[in-house]
């Protein structure tokens, strides 16, 4: 995949990396489980995913991310920087939605709410580590 080749690319660029946060497939919230999403970040990475935390409770608390270390979503672009040794963050839906990488991908198969939340997540994670680990 792209993030394949761009972590080789930064790797023979000896590129540093403070960390990436992929956002995979936040669209869909079904009702059993509304806000839920994984947020799934290497063992080696847990202060940065602690704090990620802290800032989801801070500024989207209607966003309910269930932090993980598995490699259960091994094929999204988060894993490529994992394998090449950078620190790498997903969120993606939980339960996986059912229109992924379908014709039925849609806008109208959207739930926006659930969007922003994980959106303002993904911000406020950026944020965070941005504030606290740059330069």
């Amino acid at each position: 995949c792209a993030s394949d080749l761009y972590v080789a690319d930064l790797a023979d660029a000896g590129g540093t990396l403070m960390c990436v946060i992929n956002v995979d497939m936040v669209g869909w919230d079904p009702a059993a489980t509304p806000g839920r999403y994984w947020y799934t970040y290497r063992p080696d990475d847990q202060a940065k995913a602690a704090l990620g935390l802290e800032a989801i409770a801070d500024f989207a608390p209607e966003a309910r991310p269930i932090p993980s270390t598995l490699e259960a979503w091994a094929g999204s672009d988060h894993y490529s920087f994992w394998t090449g040794g950078y620190c790498g963050a997903s969120m993606s839906g939980f339960p996986p939605d059912p229109h992924y990488h379908s014709v039925e991908d849609t806008l109208p198969n959207m739930d926006w709410t659930y969007f922003m939340a994980a959106a303002r997540s993904a911000a406020a994670v950026t944020a965070a580590w941005a504030y606290r680990w740059s330069g």
